[in-house]
């Protein structure tokens, strides 16, 4: 077995095992703060659960700068940690919320980000009910249930005052050669110009969140990131699995004041098209050099000894759950208590996401009112 073969197996089962024992072990236990009246601005179940999510987001980091040695290089603006805003990303990969960890936790702003997913991954036991917990935003690609749904997670963020940090993918999909036919098919069917770096973007999403973000008031800035692969570009889960990581990510970042962002929808989606138009003039730069020409925002070393230290505290947090699942059958039976409460909730309820948001409308919104 080569080393890089050792290396992505190692990363896929420590990132695997550590997201299916933390629901266990660490969330599914605080499930009963949901129903503790919101005494503090975010909720007492939020105020708790959003750091852990937090800590093991930052496993992946320390994995990804550790075990896979994936260079993180920033230019152009930092991102304010305190800002309710919209990530517009452009989608090389599958796997490109996961890089944007890293980036995050150099600049120390990696604490309210959720991701929008398809609902797919919203059902994988472990990685996915961590998600839930964290409220990443699942959509179903049926815009009059995703229509609802976003409304309401976004409405809930509004009410327990809790920063919300969303990373959309505009484009829909990953760039692939199928999927680059079919943008192309949309780009002359709309007298548009064919893109080689991007695909053309849906912005029914994207208009929708930021006007009702702004109509919430939570809606800072929306910050235009463009990524960029310069020497492989591992496409999905099973290139990782091979051990094929990136050796380099680079990220390009420029933050829009919500001042400066359109009210309508018409001027919306123009500003999108026009960002995108220059995502694909950059990225052809990018491409030819192998860089962003602008200077870093922070070292691409910044933080790695914290990010280090996180892998080892997981190492000795993942023993010691496993120790007790062994030696104990208590734990065993809490442990399967877990996974059929939370399989039940997932699959009858709506999804731990749901449940969190539904919990607090029936309990608290009502009175708040």
């Amino acid at each position: 077995m080569s080393l890089n073969a050792a290396r992505g197996i190692f990363f896929c089962l420590f990132a695997f095992l550590a997201a299916f024992i933390a629901p266990i072990f660490m969330l599914f236990p605080l499930l009963p703060l949901l129903f503790l009246p919101p005494i503090v601005k975010p909720t007492i179940f939020r105020k708790i659960v959003d750091p852990l999510i937090w800590y093991w987001e930052s496993l992946l980091v320390g994995l990804l700068d550790h075990v896979a040695c994936v260079k993180t290089v920033i230019t152009g603006d930092r991102i304010r940690s305190d800002d309710h805003c919209l990530f517009l990303m452009n989608h090389r990969t599958r796997l490109d919320w996961m890089f944007f960890w890293p980036c995050l936790f150099k600049l120390n702003a990696m604490r309210h980000e959720r991701v929008v997913l398809k609902g797919q991954l919203k059902h994988v036991p472990g990685p996915g009910w961590s998600m839930q917990f964290g409220l990443f935003v699942f959509i179903q690609r049926k815009w009059e249930l995703d229509k609802l749904f976003l409304t309401k997670i976004l409405d809930h963020f509004r009410d327990v005052k809790n920063t919300a940090q969303l990373l959309l993918f505009p484009e829909g999909t990953d760039l692939t050669p199928f999927t680059k036919t079919r943008s192309d098919a949309f780009a002359e069917k709309n007298g548009l110009p064919k893109f080689n770096y991007v695909l053309h973007p849906r912005t029914t999403g994207f208009t929708f969140l930021a006007q009702h973000m702004k109509k919430n008031g939570t809606l800072d800035a929306i910050y235009d990131i463009t990524i960029g692969y310069p020497v492989n570009i591992p496409q999905n889960e099973l290139s990782l699995f091979k051990g094929d990581f990136p050796q380099e990510v680079h990220y390009h970042i420029k933050r829009n004041p919500c001042h400066q962002i359109p009210d309508t929808e018409k001027g919306l989606v123009s500003w999108c098209q026009e960002r995108w138009s220059e995502k694909e003039e950059r990225l052809e730069q990018f491409y030819a050099q192998k860089h962003f020409s602008e200077p870093q925002t922070v070292s691409p070393d910044s933080r790695n000894l914290q990010s280090f230290f996180t892998v080892i505290s997981w190492l000795v947090l993942l023993f010691f759950q496993v120790w007790m699942l062994v030696n104990f059958s208590l734990i065993r039976w809490y442990a399967l208590f877990a996974l059929a409460t939370m399989l039940f909730i997932d699959l009858r309820l709506g999804g731990l996401d749901n449940f969190q948001i539904d919990t607090y409308n029936k309990l608290f919104r009502a009175k708040n009112d």
